[in-house]
């Protein structure tokens, strides 16, 4: 069930034939596992030698500022590939980066070699990844929007920008997404809701 997910799940960003579905339900193709709700996926100084599709769960990527703070830069609900694309592709070491659990999380993981070689025999596959990374790339450019306001406003647009997130970040991961503290926050959700979810974007 799950490589079907993963399968119809690249099928939405490019159309794929029968063969390249096979070969991305074969077991031998991808690598199943799990982790609990606050494990690592990512440490720096480790190698970024795997993509991972997150069928159930939730991701965050982030750094530690100079006062050892969580700074969140990428969010990944289920249905998402979860990679340092970069640093992918170019086989690097990460450096900085976390990727931790927000949930109990299920993967399908497939390494650089692997995918070089579904790409050479079925392009529409990198077509399809292409694809992805535009879209996050667009979710972090939304972010960055979020950054640039007012940290007051910053709240009622996220609602508005990240509907698809509803309520499913806890309050620190929220103040760590927003670049705001625990008390802007809270005058925040305050206001939006005597505005009646008003936003201004």
């Amino acid at each position: 069930m799950i490589k079907y997910k993963f399968s119809t799940y690249i099928r939405g960003y490019c159309p794929i034939n029968k063969t390249l579905e096979m070969v991305l339900e074969n077991n031998s193709v991808l690598r199943h596992h799990s982790l609990k709700k606050g494990s690592s996926l990512l440490l720096p100084k480790m190698e970024v030698e795997e993509m991972h599709y997150l069928a159930k769960g939730m991701c965050k990527a982030f750094w530690l500022d100079e006062n050892n703070e969580e700074q969140i830069f990428q969010l990944w609900p289920e249905d998402n590939l979860v990679a340092l694309w970069e640093h992918f592709f170019a086989i690097q070491r990460n450096t900085l980066v976390h990727i931790v659990a927000m949930e109990d999380c299920e993967f399908l993981s497939m390494g650089k070699t692997q995918l070089d070689s579904i790409c050479v025999l079925h392009p529409e596959m990198m077509a399809a990844i292409d694809k992805i990374r535009a879209a996050q790339m667009e979710s972090r450019n939304l972010q960055l929007q979020l950054l640039m306001k007012k940290e007051g406003d910053r709240y009622a647009c996220y609602r508005k920008l990240f509907s698809v997130l509803k309520n499913r970040l806890g309050e620190k991961d929220l103040c760590a997404f927003l670049g705001i503290r625990k008390t802007t926050l809270f005058y925040s959700k305050r206001n939006y809701l005597f505005d009646g979810g008003e936003v201004r974007l």
